[in-house]
């Protein structure tokens, strides 16, 4: 991991910076091509504010700040656009939630990862895909009926952020 990750990492919980080490080491074994670079982790109310204001966060209270989540780039797909890498990024979270037991909830479907405990390891990114197609559905079912109702919109949409994992509220 490279020296501005591990310095945006001091300021994150202890057992999620276990995590994110541990699926690092994951990702250097499976795919060394692939690049982890942690981009942000904990956040001041201000930095958060201003995150809100130009809609980079939607969350009221998110749990940066208390430097209980990470956001992570991961370089070395096909473009900006390429999720794929980050399936392998929450196939790795998982393995290291399951092996350290701390909790990650992963930004692409926002599921606690624990809930693919029984999933076999080389099944993990196929239910990961189904669990992004599963939350996009939900939310456009949320968008539908919002609509139905003459109410807004804004919010209900599927919020894709691949490269966030946190321990979730209450953990």
């Amino acid at each position: 991991m490279d020296n501005v990750s591990l310095k945006i990492l001091e300021g994150v919980d202890v057992a999620l910076r276990g995590v994110v080490f541990y699926a690092e080491q994951v990702m250097a074994l499976e795919r060394p091509d692939l690049k982890v670079r942690v981009v942000a982790g904990r956040r001041t109310p201000g930095e958060h504010e201003a995150n809100r204001l130009s809609g980079v966060s939607r969350a009221q209270r998110s749990r940066h700040l208390d430097g209980m989540a990470v956001d992570v780039l991961i370089a070395g797909g096909k473009d900006d656009q390429d999720a794929e890498p980050y399936y392998f990024w929450g196939a790795a979270l998982r393995e290291a939630s399951r092996k350290t037991t701390v909790p990650i909830r992963w930004g692409g479907s926002w599921i606690r990862l624990d809930r693919l405990a029984e999933v076999e390891p080389r099944e993990v990114r196929a239910a990961l895909r189904e669990s992004v197609a599963e939350y996009v559905r939900r939310c456009r079912a949320r968008q539908l009926e919002a609509r139905k109702k003459g109410l807004s919109t804004k919010g209900l949409g599927p919020l894709l952020d691949f490269g966030h994992s946190e321990i979730p509220e209450g953990e």
